[in-house]
Formats: structure tokens, C-alpha cells, sequence
């Protein structure tokens, strides 16, 4: 796994990365609550076909979870 770029804005860091599998790129986004240490929840959002893995609509969903994960934890 390849990290390309990494921001942060509303208590999200925002990592965008590249993996490699079976010899093909698989691009994604890691969204993180700022404040994290140590061992999170992983959660996976898969976008349609036809959408951008950075969909507002998709982001905001993430990022969302993200800051809450970091409540739970």
C-alpha cells in the first residue's frame, strides 16, 4: 500500500493510497478521526459503478463515521 496524499479538515484525515493486487492498482481512501491511536474499526464503503470513490455524498458518509468512530472508541 502506496499513501499518495493525505489531508485533514473537520477532525478527518483523509488518505488517499494506492494497493497493489494481483498486479493490478486498486486506488481507495482511508478516513481517519484525527485524534485516533492505536487500533480502530475498519469500516468499507464500496460506491457505485458509475461513482467516484470521493462522492460528496460518499465523503461526507465517511467522514461522518470516522468522527463518530472516534466518540466509541
Amino acid at each position: 500500500m502506496k499513501f499518495m496524499h493525505e489531508q485533514s479538515e473537520d477532525g478527518v484525515t483523509e488518505r488517499l493510497f494506492d494497493l497493489t493486487v494481483a498486479g493490478a492498482l486498486v486506488p481507495g481512501v482511508l478516513w481517519t478521526p484525527e485524534a485516533a491511536a492505536g487500533p480502530r474499526p475498519l469500516l468499507l464503503i464500496g460506491h457505485g459503478g458509475s461513482q467516484h470513490k470521493l462522492f460528496s455524498p460518499l465523503a461526507a458518509y465517511a467522514k461522518n463515521y470516522a468522527r463518530a468512530f472516534i466518540m466509541l472508541w
